[in-house]
């Protein structure tokens, strides 16, 4: 089910190394809904499904029995569904990092996008996913040059991933993006990475409201959690 994303990933990488090179600005830089819509366009442009933002009914689990918690209305973030008919429910976080807090930064984002997708009914989609979309930053000099090396900050970020949990994910870091200057010119906004974790929890029993440039890139495969 999730080696299906693989394509996906794939193709975010190219949706926003060809923002940059059209409108030579990240769009990652934006906020969540940006980048959320860059993976809907990824997903549409391969024949997928989709719709953002939908309002669904959601449950605040108890911890003896998530599915007899409090009911509430609520959004998801993203619905998929694969011409094959596999769908993705989708809750997603974005946050800024530096190489230092990478990796906290990263798995805290993970952690409460995961809080969210366990409060979507498991009849929302075949398979729910918590995603995080990390920004990293590279400070600027008083000059406007890098501070940092941009080949070693790839491979941290790449390093974040490689660990005993494996999580599927793509990293993009256009290179026409690596001159990209924030808002404040105070700091360098190269690249993104998508983290996304598939979400298990007991089946649900309510039906849910969705029913059944030499740009530089790294598409990985992964297991479940």
């Amino acid at each position: 089910m999730m080696s299906e994303l693989g394509p996906v990933l794939a193709e975010f990488n190219t949706v926003v190394e060809r923002y940059c090179d059209d409108v030579r600005s990240p769009p990652y830089w934006f906020n969540e809904r940006a980048s959320v819509s860059l993976l809907a366009a990824a997903a549409w442009r391969l024949g997928w499904v989709g719709v953002e933002e939908f309002s669904t009914r959601k449950v605040l689990a108890l911890r003896d029995d998530p599915e007899q918690g409090i009911h509430r209305h609520g959004r998801c973030d993203l619905f998929l569904r694969s011409p094959r008919g596999t769908s993705f429910a989708i809750e997603a976080k974005q946050v800024v990092a530096n190489q230092q807090d990478l990796d906290a930064r990263t798995r805290d984002a993970l952690r409460r996008a995961r809080d969210d997708a366990r409060q979507l009914f498991s009849t929302e989609a075949s398979c729910r996913l918590a995603v995080a979309f990390v920004v990293p930053i590279l400070r600027a000099t008083d000059e406007g040059e890098h501070s940092e090396d941009l080949d070693e900050w790839q491979r941290s970020c790449v390093s974040v991933f490689n660990g005993p949990r494996r999580i599927n994910h793509a990293c993009i870091f256009p290179g026409v993006a690596g001159n990209f200057l924030g808002p404040r010119r105070r700091a360098f906004w190269p690249g993104v990475i998508l983290v996304a974790q598939r979400i298990f929890r007991r089946a649900s029993t309510v039906t849910s409201a969705a029913g059944d440039s030499s740009g530089q890139s790294l598409v990985a495969g992964a297991a479940d959690d």
